[in-house]
């Protein structure tokens, strides 16, 4: 007698052998283990659509949706909940003043729940943003048209259906696009180029798809190529024969990331806004290539992995049409010391807001060039972490500064150097700290506990550290951190459960992960 199907073992996932018609399999039928739908339901399956609403709320959502650019409806509709006593007029008006602290209603998340959706972003108090499965978008898509604004998705599992997504009407409501890690290869590619319905779509990420220079050449052939301002081409293996391709101009944003380009990539440069180039293999040849005086409207640049080293990190320094530039991701470059002295002279970037110097063997010497420099004067968002900073190193970095968020873990900072920093003002206006992965333990824990400065703190990161009963005990009864939202414990083997239950009740969080 066979075992019952939910006693049959799962075969052992193999990525290597996710072959398209094993994909297909997967996309219609999730799981062999899964019951069968008629073994479960008798009645037949109504999709999913708007929920029942009255008249006059119906009217003013299907405003939004007509004209999902437009403000005066979103406001509208702020107003009449306002009228009804309904929280989620402050959260539309919240979201329109760029307050990132209002929580969208549980009851507008529940709204999406037939579908499945994931990763909801709301935009002026509507969603706009989600990830949902290829079957549902292309089955179930007319609901959830009907129910809220989107016109940003991320596509799954949508491999088998290619073909059925280039003929769908509702790609036409779509502004972007995101179909990361679907292998679909330069077939798929070349079954989307013939689609009606891409008139609309400004932003195309294919990341993880197998292109290859075919699919590249498939995608540049596309009608509506010159259309899209954003595309994404990251893990694809492209090398620079295959981005040859591409036209270098008319994109607002490009994401080449984990692709063997090496110094193609800076043909690209000229007019970008955001430029991701993430192991890409630059190395300090293709940085002074990139890093030649093109990048002049570029405000966002990530370049992490790309083994620059000091030398690649004097070309950006020297770089001068770097002003405008306000995000910037150096991490696991090994500039070292002499590339952070480099940096820290250099005048043009004075309007980084975001800096990441993660792993870049930043000893003290480094750091203090860099807090000493004009660089970190507008910097808010700082994170060193994995680097040898030591005491004096982590002291001399973020002295003078005015950051709100801050990353320091694994940079072997012990109890002095906390200390030190929580009396330097270092942590004023700080609301994300992070100190994971360092030799501190209840003194540090204490200093920030009695710290006036971290009234604002609002996420505290001290996974790995040492503390313990003491330290737990000054959190718990500090007066000064009655605002922070997200304690991250991790693995601390010195606090018992029955003390992270005391920092539990105290800050209504949970402790650890």
């Amino acid at each position: 007698m066979p075992p019952p199907r939910s006693a049959k073992p799962s075969p052992r996932f193999r990525p290597d052998r996710l072959t398209p018609a094993a994909l297909a399999r997967m996309a219609f039928n999730p799981s062999h283990n899964a019951p069968r739908l008629r073994d479960v339901q008798d009645a037949p399956f109504t999709p999913p659509g708007p929920p029942f609403v009255s008249e006059s709320e119906s009217r003013l959502r299907a405003a939004v949706i007509a004209d999902p650019d437009a403000d005066a409806p979103r406001l509208a509709y702020a107003a009449w909940c306002d009228a009804q006593g309904d929280d989620r007029g402050p959260f539309i008006r919240a979201q329109f003043e760029g307050r990132t602290d209002a929580e969208p209603r549980a009851a507008w998340l529940a709204e999406l729940e037939p579908w499945s959706a994931r990763d909801v972003v709301f935009v002026r108090g509507f969603a706009e943003r989600l990830s949902l499965a290829g079957r549902a978008f292309l089955s179930l898509g007319d609901g959830l048209f009907r129910t809220a604004p989107v016109r940003h998705f991320r596509l799954v599992a949508v491999q088998p259906f290619v073909g059925e997504l280039a003929r769908s009407p509702h790609v036409a409501r779509l502004r972007s696009l995101d179909l990361t890690g679907n292998r679909i290869g330069p077939d798929g590619v070349r079954e989307l180029g013939t689609s009606a319905h891409l008139g609309n779509l400004t932003a195309l990420d294919l990341g993880g798809n197998d292109l290859g220079p075919d699919g590249v050449r498939e995608l540049a052939a596309w009608p509506t190529f010159g259309g899209l301002r954003e595309l994404g081409l990251a893990s694809n293996g492209l090398t620079a024969d295959a981005l040859a391709a591409l036209p270098a101009g008319g994109f607002d944003a490009l994401t080449i990331s984990d692709n063997p380009a090496g110094a193609a990539v800076a043909r690209f440069a000229p007019g970008l806004r955001r430029l991701t180039v993430a192991g890409c293999r630059l190395g300090p040849q293709g940085a002074t290539a990139l890093f030649g005086g093109q990048l002049g409207r570029l405000e966002a640049l990530d370049v992490s992995r790309n083994a620059l080293g000091p030398c690649g990190a004097a070309a950006l320094a020297a770089d001068r049409s770097l002003g405008r530039l306000a995000a910037l991701d150096l991490g696991f470059n090994d500039v070292g010391a002499e590339g952070a002295e480099a940096l820290a002279l250099a005048d043009a970037l004075g309007g980084v807001r975001t800096l990441d110097v993660r792993a870049n063997r930043l000893d003290a010497a480094g750091a203090a060039a860099l807090g000493g420099s004009t660089l970190l004067d507008g910097v808010r968002d700082l994170d060193a972490s994995q680097n040898p900073l030591g005491d004096y190193g982590a002291v001399a970095l973020v002295r003078g500064g005015n950051f709100t968020r801050l990353a320091l873990a694994t940079c072997g900072i012990s109890d002095a150097g906390v200390g030190r920093m929580a009396a330097s003002g270092a942590f004023t206006g700080v609301r994300s700290l992070s100190l994971a992965w360092n030799p501190c333990g209840d003194a540090a824990v204490r200093a920030l506990a009695r710290c006036p400065d971290v009234a604002g703190l609002r996420a505290l990161d001290l996974t790995g550290t040492r503390f313990g009963i003491a330290g737990a005990s000054a959190l718990a009864g500090s007066p000064h951190l009655a605002g922070l939202r997200t304690l991250t414990l991790g693995e601390n083997p010195r606090l018992p459960a029955d003390v992270a239950g005391m920092l539990r009740e105290r800050f209504a969080v949970t402790p650890s992960r």
